[in-house]
């Protein structure tokens, strides 16, 4: 099984669900979430983000860089799509998950699939100051749920966004909104109110700490 403590890897990739099905319609999340692992990382090595389109696409771009580059430390980011249940890991859920029906390649280890749970907005919500500062005036963070933010449901979540953000010049949320504010939430909040996100930074930082260099890698498609 390979880990970052079973071998030395020269780079980090994250394969990224989302952004679009063109390089071009990619672009934007590819940077925006290096803007966040910038604030992950501070000057630790960058990964290189991989934005993939749908789920299904981000699972099979993954598996064949598994195969492909055997030096690079892989990593799989996706939505949970549902509640995640207690004690279940993220292989067993994505196994289990109607519409999935992943099984976790040989050559994958357990912590190499994370799960942004349930929804990447869920990771937004957790910063409301910078919600506060994309929206403007008219923004209401009373709107914003609050509590255990990853037992929120996708409606639920989407419902309350929106009513968040009706009353501003932007006159609601939308997924365009969330490419620019995952790159401006501030990481240490966001693994405060979210355990997946814990889980993922606390092993992204100790994958890219290992790595033999402080270059970046350029951020495109494998």
């Amino acid at each position: 099984m390979v880990t970052p403590q079973s071998a030395r890897y020269k780079a980090v990739n994250v394969y990224v669900e989302g952004g679009g099905s063109y390089r071009g319609e990619q672009r934007p999340l590819r940077e925006a979430f290096t803007r966040l692992f910038g604030g992950v990382l501070g000057k630790l090595p960058m990964p290189r983000v991989v934005a993939c389109g749908g789920r299904s696409n981000a699972f099979r771009d993954f598996e064949i860089a598994l195969r492909s580059n055997k030096e690079t430390l892989c990593l799989l980011l996706v939505d949970s799509e549902a509640p995640v249940k207690a004690g279940v890991g993220p292989w067993t859920h994505v196994r289990e998950r109607r519409g999935d029906g992943w099984e976790r390649p040989e050559a994958a280890g357990e912590d190499q699939l994370h799960l942004m749970v349930q929804m990447m907005e869920t990771w937004i919500v957790a910063d409301a100051d910078a919600l506060g500062r994309y929206y403007g005036k008219g923004f209401d963070a009373g709107a914003l749920p609050t509590g255990r933010l990853e037992d929120v449901s996708k409606g639920d979540l989407e419902k309350k966004l929106t009513k968040a953000t009706r009353a501003t010049t932007k006159k609601g949320y939308k997924k365009s909104d969330g490419l620019a504010l995952i790159g401006c939430v501030d990481p240490h909040r966001v693994e405060e109110a979210c355990p997946s996100a814990k889980r993922f930074f606390t092993h992204l930082r100790r994958a890219c700490k290992t790595l033999p260099d402080r270059r970046v890698p350029g951020a495109g498609r494998a």
